[in-house]
This record gives C-alpha cells, structure tokens and sequence, in this order.
C-alpha cells in the first residue's frame, strides 16, 4: 500500500476549515483572520528542500498581533512575525536532533509538524 505523502496529509488535516485554493495554497478563516498556508514537504516530486515546513501568513497582521499578544514586530517568543503576519512552521523544530533526518525522521517530524500547526490553530478558535 503507497503511503500518503505529507501534502495529502495536510489537506486531509486542514479539510475540518473548508479552506479555498488561492494563490498556489488555501485561505480560511481563523480567530486571527484569514490565513494563507501551504505546505512544502520532502516527499513532493518537485521540491525545493531536503526538509518540510508549512509557509502560512495572516491578511490582518494587527488581529493576528492581537491574538497571540505579540507586543512588538519583532518578537521572538512567537512564532507571528509581527510585521508581516508570516506565521512559518518548519519539521526541524519537531526533531530532536540537528542533524541532516532519515526519511523515516522527516516523515515523523513532518507529521508532528502538522499536528502541531491543527492544534495552534483549533485552540485559537475556542479561545476567547
């Protein structure tokens, strides 16, 4: 049986937001606005990188700022760059190790990855 490849994993994952293809990814709606996101992944047949990350970027930097009280553009203690709203997950921050990841460790960091993406995401919904 062929394993699904982590793009299809995510679409499968952020399907629960009815999101709508724009511009090479998907937009849809979050407590912090509409997001952009699409994901880069090791598997894909024409990819740019030996690793996985998920390009994400909020149209209301000011909500998104709101949201997960960034102070400051530049704010190091989160994962929101304040400036441009770019909100980037890379499998490297879900890997033990900073060392070059077998494609079982890619694949496992790169599921945790979005995992963690569905999460962040679920809780700034719920939360008021």
């Amino acid at each position: 049986m062929k394993q699904t490849t982590l793009a299809e994993e995510f679409c499968k994952a952020i399907s629960k937001f009815n999101p709508v293809a724009a511009n090479d990814g998907v937009v849809f709606q979050t407590k912090a606005g509409l997001l952009w996101c699409r994901i880069y992944s090791y598997d894909d047949k024409d990819r740019v990188s030996s690793s996985s990350w998920i390009a994400a970027r909020f149209f209301d930097t000011a909500l998104a700022k709101k949201v997960f009280g960034v102070v400051k553009d530049f704010d190091n203690t989160s994962r929101l760059a304040g400036y441009t709203g770019k909100w980037n997950w890379h499998d490297f921050q879900f890997h033990p190790y900073q060392k070059r990841m077998n494609k079982k460790e890619l694949r496992e960091a790169g599921m945790k990855m979005i995992v963690a993406f569905i999460k962040e995401i679920d809780e700034m919904k719920s939360s008021d």
